[in-house]
This record gives structure tokens, sequence and C-alpha cells, in this order.
């Protein structure tokens, strides 16, 4: 009883695991899948890099004008 049981969950797993890999590899063959993911990933990056150079310019920005004491400020117009 205990060995039949053992024997199914086994061949469940068995069953999941390949049901999972020829799911992947049918993703992974197919080149308008990997066309899309490389287009997404590729615009994702682009997006993170364009808002990280955005608030470093910012922030740059933001010290330069109120990060200087007044009588820095004042002796630097001159």
């Amino acid at each position: 009883m205990e060995k039949d049981k053992r024997e199914t969950q086994r061949q469940n797993i068995v069953t999941t695991f390949n049901m999972l890999s020829n799911g992947l590899s049918n993703m992974v063959s197919n080149p308008m899948f990997m066309a899309k993911t490389a287009t997404t990933c590729m615009i994702l990056f682009g997006t993170y890099q364009a808002t990280r150079v955005g608030f470093s310019l910012l922030h740059t920005q933001m010290l330069s004008r109120f990060n200087k004491p007044q009588l820095v400020r004042e002796t630097s117009k001159l």
C-alpha cells in the first residue's frame, strides 16, 4: 500500500518534469518567442539605463544648485 503510494508520487514527479522540459524546449526552439524575448529584454535594459542616467543627472543638478553655501555662490559670480 505504502509502496504503491510512493511509486505513484514518483511517477507524478517524473511526468511533471517531462512536461516542463518539453514545454521549455518548445519555447526555446520557437524563433518568434526568442525574438520577442530578446526585444523585451533589450527594451527593459534600455529603460533601466535611461532611468539610471536621468536620476544621476537630476541628482548632479540638484547638488550643484542647492549644495553650495551663500558665500560660495556670491564669490563664484565675480
